[in-house]
């Protein structure tokens, strides 16, 4: 170490250089190995990095119930799929339907890390989340007991998908996916099925045909399937 210096110019620049370019990079040098190294670091920085964000939005919507109450918190996150879930909700529905999977599965890939299997049927196309990399991780993590004790939903209500003592975090699925795509577009997008107990695995549900979607997938958030 030189003039109180602790990296060279070239670790700096390598520090500042995205991981995807150092992999292409390596590949392009015949560098193999390491470009599997750099390729698993991606994985290593980013997943860990989402889960942080999670907490974090988990810790504004606690204060939020706590302090607010539980109606503050269903229009606080109402107002958050408006200002931003809205438009994805818009360009996702114009996607062919094997683009809109292929969406699903980077985003739970990111999201779940190696907890994402991916089954298909006549009718559908199912993303299953075991585990869940939010709010089903923070359950099996404890995070809803002391000492983190993050917020729960007491009650079952429209928002919890009629569950009691209901993760925080996890009403954004039934508002984002369930409560305002119905009032968007008259269907879930898409429809989720929560899992039984804490910690279970949740599946999301991508249909051929939204038309197919089950009457339950409405009814579980308050919702009836519009006739028109």
């Amino acid at each position: 170490m030189k003039n109180g210096r602790i990296f060279t110019h070239q670790q700096l620049r390598e520090m500042e250089t995205p991981l995807a370019d150092q992999v292409a990079a390596a590949i392009d040098g015949g560098r193999l190995e390491e470009a599997k190294v750099l390729a698993r670091q991606m994985e290593q920085e980013f997943v860990p990095m989402v889960h942080i964000f999670e907490d974090f939005v988990t810790a504004l919507l606690s204060w939020v119930g706590r302090q607010q109450g539980e109606d503050a918190l269903r229009d606080s996150l109402r107002y958050a799929a408006e200002k931003v879930m809205q438009p994805m909700h818009d360009d996702l529905t114009a996607c062919d339907f094997a683009t809109l999977v292929k969406v699903y599965a980077g985003f739970f890939r990111a999201h779940t890390g190696r907890g994402l299997r991916i089954e298909e049927d006549e009718e559908k196309v199912t993303l299953v989340l075991d585990p869940c990399g939010s709010g089903g991780r923070m359950v099996k993590a404890g995070y809803f007991a002391p000492p983190k004790d993050l917020f729960q939903v007491a009650d079952g209500t429209d928002f919890t998908f009629g569950r009691r003592n209901f993760p925080s975090y996890c009403t954004h699925c039934a508002i984002f996916h369930h409560i305002m795509p119905i009032e968007w577009s008259g269907k879930p997008f898409p429809p989720i099925e929560v899992g039984e107990g804490p910690g279970d695995p949740c599946r999301w549900h991508l249909y051929k045909n939204t038309d197919k979607i089950p009457d339950r997938y409405y009814e579980q958030v308050g919702k009836k399937r519009s006739l028109l």
